[in-house]
């Protein structure tokens, strides 16, 4: 008998011999399959959770913004209001005097009692030309008040249009003035105080410092409005 390996026929034999050999090989399908998985199970380990301390970070960055932004808010109050108080403290000694003004009766070289003139645009067109400026309409029916007395008066020797409002017991004044009694004006600049408990608000424009001011006990925020009203804003 030939002992050669590779002298015999039968194939269950060979078959057993090449699979304890290492020779026997899986197909395609199964291989293909089992790389997948591998690369799969990899990508995954590759893969970590957002570490705690990004989020932390995030919150930290945005809770310094609102800290900045609310800094910011109120400090640009506080300069507003710093500003608010010297604007009153430089005019003050104004304001008071238009306060005093709004309290008496009205005397100067020209004192006119409405009801004997003609139109409201009459009216205003012979006190604007008696102090050389121009001044608002000074028609203030539509807000509940009647114009009752218009004047040219003396006021830190200059001369000043004066108009006298009454709504039942009630009294305002509009008083016209030269822009260069008030510190600081500015063409369009607006004010709104409460001067010895009377409510003034008052504006310039066009060189003309204009201010309505009220009996005590009125609100300031209805003399803004009758100003606004002037102003035609």
């Amino acid at each position: 008998m030939d002992d050669g390996p590779n002298n015999f026929s039968d194939p269950q034999l060979k078959a057993a011999l090449q699979r304890l050999q290492g020779g026997h090989t899986a197909d395609d399908e199964l291989r293909q399959r089992v790389l997948g998985a591998l690369e799969s199970s990899a990508a995954k380990s590759d893969v970590r959770p957002p570490r705690k301390i990004g989020r932390a970070i995030g919150w930290a960055l945005a809770a310094c913004l609102v800290l900045g932004v609310s800094a910011g808010f109120y400090v640009h109050h506080a300069n507003e209001k710093a500003e608010h108080e010297r604007y009153l403290a430089d005019n003050l000694g104004l304001f008071n005097e238009m306060v005093a003004t709004q309290g008496k009766p009205a005397a100067g070289p020209l004192v006119l009692q409405v009801a004997s003139q003609g139109s409201i645009a009459d009216l205003k067109a012979q006190i604007a030309k008696e102090v050389g400026r121009e001044i608002p309409s000074p028609d203030l029916s539509q807000a509940g008040w009647t114009l009752a007395e218009a004047s040219v008066i003396p006021f830190r020797n200059k001369k000043a249009g004066r108009f006298d409002y009454r709504n039942g017991d009630r009294h305002v004044m509009l008083i016209s003035l030269p822009a260069t009694l008030l510190y600081g004006a500015e063409e369009d600049e607006d004010y709104a105080y409460t001067v010895e408990g009377h409510p003034i608000a008052g504006y310039v424009s066009k060189g003309g410092l204009h201010c309505v001011i009220g009996g005590a006990g009125e609100s300031l925020n209805d003399m803004v409005a009758l100003r606004d009203r002037l102003h035609g804003l």
